[in-house]
């Protein structure tokens, strides 16, 4: 949903603002330049004179048109009582929107890709991408910003008059050719005529203290119920349970017979594993931050992990697989939180000729 009452109080603030500085010129400015302006003598000069007849002009030509209309009068009275009662139907029957979708000559797309995907495959896929839109014929170029699991850009159209197709026109075929790219998926919109704090036509906020697979499970059936109305391009939720981990368990017994406590363990598998940082230091006048973190070889596979080592209060290195299992499991992509609530986000486009207000309904 669109949030514009900011920009309708801006605009109310400047023309506030406007109708102020308007009044102070009218009674200091305005003065001063007449008197330069009007003849002291008091006679009339060659414009003044010009824009008299001017206006004299328009006044006869006005008292014309209004002697014709008062001949006219109930005619125009009936014609005033049917347009009055025809704008009850034609309000309650058109379509309702804030501002209506324009032709802005561009149709962006944000993209999503697996987890676990790397910058080269979301790269390679946004390659992909691009030269798929290139290949209809409005359009002049497609840009795109791209990070390891996700991406924003879009199809930048001809000028309107070298294309015979609106972007409205373009989009359905736009979805139809995007969705066919495996290594992504992509969600293109139609950019909205004003700002709002929302990225796509439909958004809607479920929170619950559910756990978050039975929130998964709740926006599934919202996406798949929303699917059958045939109002929405595409429906999607931001609870994703895809993303792969691995869950270690420790022995808490073997670490105590082994002469170690758990918070050694944490606190060394935390150097290993964690990605945290420790420190910061200086290069050329530059403060770079010290991260701390196995190459990426050496934590790709369960196996590796297992073969890490300890280093125990006698100064032996102990392997992890003596007291700790891996387990693989599926976590949340994010966790999002709404007025202290577990929460998800549910978004949909709508296809062209629907619009926000029938969607949300």
């Amino acid at each position: 949903m669109v949030h514009s009452n900011f920009l309708f109080r801006e605009f109310a603030f400047t023309l506030a603002a406007a109708v102020e500085v308007s009044g102070v010129v009218a009674v200091t400015l305005s003065p001063v330049m007449s008197s330069i302006m009007v003849n002291s003598s008091g006679k009339e000069g060659f414009l003044t004179r010009f824009v008299n007849r001017r206006f004299e002009s328009v006044r006869r030509v006005y008292s014309w048109m209004l002697g014709g209309a008062l001949k006219l009068r109930w005619s125009i009275a009936a014609s005033t009582v049917l347009v009055a009662f025809g704008a009850a139907p034609l309000y309650m029957f058109s379509a309702k929107e804030l501002a209506p979708v324009e032709d802005q000559s561009a149709i962006a797309v944000f993209m999503s890709a697996a987890p676990d995907a790397t910058l080269k495959s979301t790269t390679r896929w946004a390659k992909e991408l691009s030269t798929t839109l290139k290949q209809l014929p409005e359009a002049k170029y497609m840009w795109a910003l791209v990070t390891p699991g996700s991406g924003f850009g879009g199809i930048i159209t001809k000028d309107f008059r070298d294309r015979t197709r609106s972007t409205t026109e373009m989009y359905p075929e736009v979805f139809d050719m995007v969705s066919q790219i495996p290594g992504i998926e992509p969600f293109p919109i139609l950019l909205p005529p004003l700002p709002g704090a929302g990225q796509y036509d439909v958004e809607l906020i479920v929170k619950s203290d559910m756990d978050p697979q039975q929130l998964a499970e709740l926006a599934a059936e919202i996406a798949a119920e929303a699917k059958k109305l045939g109002k929405f391009m595409f429906v999607d939720t931001d609870l994703k349970l895809d993303l792969p981990e691995a869950r270690v368990s420790v022995d808490r017994e073997k670490v105590a017979d082994l002469g170690m406590d758990l918070a050694s363990v944490a606190q060394e598998l935390g150097v290993l594993l964690g990605g945290g940082y420790v420190n910061r230091f200086n290069y050329f006048n530059r403060s770079y931050q010290v991260i701390p973190q196995l190459a990426e070889e050496d934590r790709r596979s369960e196996s590796s992990l297992m073969e890490l080592k300890i280093r125990s209060p006698q100064g032996q290195l102990i392997p992890v697989s003596n007291f700790a299992t891996i387990k693989p499991v599926t976590a949340p992509r994010t966790l999002t939180k709404f007025q202290q609530q577990s929460s998800l986000r549910l978004f949909a486009g709508v296809i062209p000729g629907v619009t926000k207000e029938d969607g949300l309904c």
